[in-house]
This record gives structure tokens, sequence and C-alpha cells, in this order.
């Protein structure tokens, strides 16, 4: 009689049990391999927008780049507002592939650097969604295909030297201030600096940070900020977010508490929705009685402390 070798249905399921249990124990560690992973690019791609940005100053007279710029004559007037064509002039509505609208967006930092990382695609962010800020965009008459887009420049900075800068190791240069999203076809300064340019077609004012003082606004807000609409996190890689500084340092920024209130003056936002981690308050600080508010996080001049300003608003 010939014996039939096999596995019987104990030893199946005692090797699916296993294989299970294995798993269970595997993915986690594949998962926090492949955050890992995406923390890194995210990271190497932030220091090349540091030392191209340094590149750029050092043949600029020192000087860091502009966070948006002039609408075209006889307008003249500041576009703090504007979300800027990336890259400039890829589609045609009529309005932005005209030379005046081409050279306003050749003036904002994500373009004005191109010429030193000679690399459009090291701006999309790994492991974020991405999502058309102007849908009309992508209906109008496409002239090169859109860049996505990851990285926020820090507009306080824009008119002013590097030598303006209390602490260099300190203050953010870029980031990833808009959370889990790649902007398709935009480029974001954020947070900007709110300058009012006067009446239209007049000589625009001067739009530069300086502490206690306004930069041309009206409206005794000193910075504005943006954010996606919706349930973008605040948080991307291990809890925080990527910032390079302006000395080109490039690291990983932890958010202490990103789903509540917090008081910590090294965040960069005050308020977080509880249920989705999306920020809804910018920590604003006061220099003085009666001045702006301006980004305590991104201010040039920040020290990391909260005796320097005169007032917070938590």
């Amino acid at each position: 009689m010939k014996s039939r070798s096999g596995f019987t249905l104990i030893e199946l399921l005692v090797v699916i049990a296993i294989i299970a249990i294995l798993a269970a124990i595997l993915f986690p560690v594949f998962a926090q391999a492949k955050a890992a992973a995406k923390k890194t690019a995210a990271i190497s791609s932030l220091k090349q927008y540091g030392l191209s940005s340094n590149m750029y100053m050092a043949d600029s007279d020192d000087m860091f780049q502009l966070g948006f710029g002039l609408r075209p004559a006889p307008t003249n007037t500041w576009g703090y507002t504007v979300i800027s064509p990336y890259p400039s002039g890829w589609f045609d509505d009529g309005t932005w592939a005209t030379p005046g609208r081409i050279d306003m967006a050749n003036n904002h930092a994500s373009m004005s650097i191109q010429p030193y990382m000679k690399n459009i695609q090291m701006s999309e962010m790994p492991g974020q969604t991405s999502v058309q800020w102007n849908s009309p965009d992508f209906t109008a008459t496409r002239l090169k295909a859109p860049g996505k887009i990851g990285v926020n420049y820090n507009g306080l900075l824009m008119g002013i030297s590097s030598s303006s800068v209390k602490e260099p190791s300190r203050v953010p240069m870029w980031s990833n201030l808009n959370g889990n999203v790649n902007s398709e076809g935009r480029s974001l300064t954020n947070p900007a600096l709110a300058c009012d340019s006067g009446p239209t077609g007049a000589t625009p004012a001067r739009c530069a940070y300086a502490l206690g003082t306004a930069p041309g606004t009206s409206s005794g807000q000193g910075s504005v900020w943006f954010y996606p609409t919706g349930t973008a996190a605040g948080d991307l890689y291990s809890g925080g977010i990527v910032v390079v500084r302006t000395d080109s340092s490039a690291k990983l920024y932890k958010l202490n508490n990103h789903t509540a209130t917090n008081t910590n003056i090294l965040e960069p936002w005050s308020q977080y929705t509880v249920t989705t981690g999306a920020p809804v308050g910018m920590r604003l600080c006061e220099a003085a009685a009666g001045a702006p508010y301006y980004s305590c996080f991104f201010s040039p001049d920040q020290d990391g402390t909260r005796t320097m300003w005169y007032q917070i608003l938590e």
C-alpha cells in the first residue's frame, strides 16, 4: 500500500498563521522605511533649494529673491495675493502668456532660482497629493507642461539682504508649509508680505520686511498666509515638515502638538483642526504697540524666544 505525502489541514492552518504573524510584524517596518525614504528625498530636494537660493543671492548683491512680482504697467501693483504660474508661460489664457505677465511670474522665487537648480521636477515632493489651484488654467491653451511644487518660499525675506537675518540657522527660507499638497501649475509664496502699492499706475512703494513697521499695508497685518481648503494635514513626514534655513541647512522640523491649540513660539501655526490636523491659524507676532502682525516663525529677525515680541496671537 502506497503512502501519500502532503499537508494536513492543521499544518496548513499553522503555516498560514505564521505567515500572517510575520506580515503583521513586517508591514509596519516597510511603512516606516517608505516614510523614511520620502523624508530623505524631501530633505535632499529642500537642500538643493537652499543651495540654489544662496547662489542666486551671490549673483544678486546678497539680496533674497522676490516672493512675487509687480503687475505690468499701467497697473504697477504688487501681486502678493497672486498664485504664480509654474513654470511661467505654461498656458495661454489671454493674460499669463503676455510678456509682462511672464516677467512677473519669472520674478517669483520658484522661477528665479531655476537657472541654478536646472531641474523643475525637483519641486515635486514625494508622498503629497497633487492639487490644481486654478482649474481654468487646464482648459486654456497649453504651451508647455505644468510643474508640480510642494515647496513654499518665505516671502518675508523678499527685499532684504542676508545680513538682515538675525539668526541664519533658525529662519526658514523654503518649507513644506502647504501640508501634504503638491500644487500643480501654480506656486505660492507662503507666508507673503501684505504689500499695498498705492493708487493703480502710481510708482509702487518698496515691498520689504521691517520689524515694527508696515511694508506698505493698510490692513494692519504685515504677512498673510495661504492654506488649501479641505483636510490637508499640516505635518508630512514623521509628524513634521521639512525646512531649509537661510544658511541652506535642511532638516525635518517636528511639530510638537499638531492636533490642537498650542503655545509653542517655534511652530508656524497656533491652532489645528483636531480631526484632520489641518492648520486653521498662523501664529502672529506684534513687534510694538500698533505695529503690523507678522508670522513669528518666519520673521527674518526672530530669535526663537517670546521676549522679543510685544504681543503674540496664540
